[in-house]
């Protein structure tokens, strides 16, 4: 057995404990550390029982049950080998805090002008901090007392630059990325990669095209003008359009679209006209059209078209006679800024 080393050097060289003397310990065959036995710097020492150390004093908020001072990298490293051979490790620090006062941590971590806490994972699937509250509070929390910010996220910009949702690994619901164009998206629905939700900027750039999920904001030939699983829309009509008879559809807030869009992209179909004409769409309010559709009798034609939104949304008509009816259907893929 090694040899007993006296109590007051072992707690002096607890406090310069430091990097190099970690890195010691790593390649040292284990030293005996029977019940009783003191801790012996240096070398790696083996035990069978647990060890704990319970701090009674009361010398002020800044007294510390173990104070840890290193000149290296790091004044404490602790490890854990989730080998099933030396025993399965779930967790390297279990930090219990069992206070219900506001203000009150497991952990406290303060750092001047670099991180306080840092964490690297080499997983694809699970984060590399996660928090697990079982009350009704947040799971993490972050606090600024200088104005800045109380979360900070790292763009991937300087790895070329990746723009929207993930497209490759699992994530689960809750996952948050900004993505290098400063969109934040959300996962909305766990998979591989999963659904993401983008939450829109208040200052984007203007002109910019966003996609949405597409939806059929008007189909004359469904009921209500609605077809099934299609949003409600502000003006869709049932039933076959008659020439002069003027529809206004009002996008603002449907189906991902936000209230401060400019414009919407889209294709509108007119189907089984009774007579030739052309089909118009323009913004509501406005006198020039955006899009004509030009048709003939019993023939349906498409046209994709990009129109501005005018106070009320886009407004579709036809400037023929009032004799001649057709079938519409307007689709919508993305907005404007």
């Amino acid at each position: 057995m090694t040899q007993p080393v006296a109590r007051r050097r072992l707690i002096g060289g607890l406090v310069g404990l430091g990097a190099a003397g970690v890195a010691g310990v790593a390649g040292a065959a284990p030293a005996g550390a029977a019940d009783g036995d003191p801790l012996v710097l240096g070398q790696s020492n083996a035990s069978g029982s647990t060890t704990s150390l319970n701090h009674t004093a009361s010398g002020g908020p800044f007294d510390f049950g173990v104070e840890l001072n290193s000149g290296g990298r790091a004044a404490l490293a602790i490890g854990g080998d989730d080998n099933p051979g030396y025993g399965q490790v779930r967790h390297v620090i279990w930090a219990e805090m069992r206070s219900q006062t506001f203000g009150d941590s497991a952990i406290l971590a303060t750092a001047n002008d670099a991180f306080a806490i840092e964490g690297r994972n080499a997983s694809t699937g699970l984060p590399t901090v996660a928090g697990l509250n079982q009350g009704t509070g947040p799971g993490l929390g972050g606090g600024s007392s200088g104005g800045g910010p109380q979360l900070h996220l790292e763009t991937d910009a300087g790895s070329g630059g990746v723009a929207g949702a993930p497209v490759a690994g699992t994530h689960a619901i809750g996952g948050i990325r900004l993505d290098v164009n400063g969109d934040l998206w959300v996962c909305i629905q766990a998979g591989t990669p999963g659904t993401w939700a983008r939450y829109l900027r208040e200052d984007q750039t203007p002109g910019r095209t966003i996609t949405v999920t597409p939806f059929r904001a008007l189909g004359t030939q469904a009921p209500g003008g609605r077809p099934p699983g299609s949003p409600a829309v502000p003006g869709q009509v049932e039933g076959p359009l008659q020439g002069g008879q003027f529809v206004t559809l009002d996008l603002a807030g449907i189906g991902g679209i936000p209230t401060s869009a400019a414009a919407v992209v889209g294709n509108a179909t007119v189907k089984t006209p009774s007579g030739d004409g052309t089909s118009r769409i323009r913004p509501s309010g406005g006198a020039v059209p955006a899009s004509i559709i030009a048709f003939s009798t019993g023939t349906s034609v498409a046209n994709a078209f990009t129109c501005a939104l005018g106070p009320d949304g886009i407004t579709l008509y036809a400037p023929i006679s009032s004799s001649i009816t057709y079938e519409v259907t307007i689709d919508i893929a993305a907005y404007i800024t």
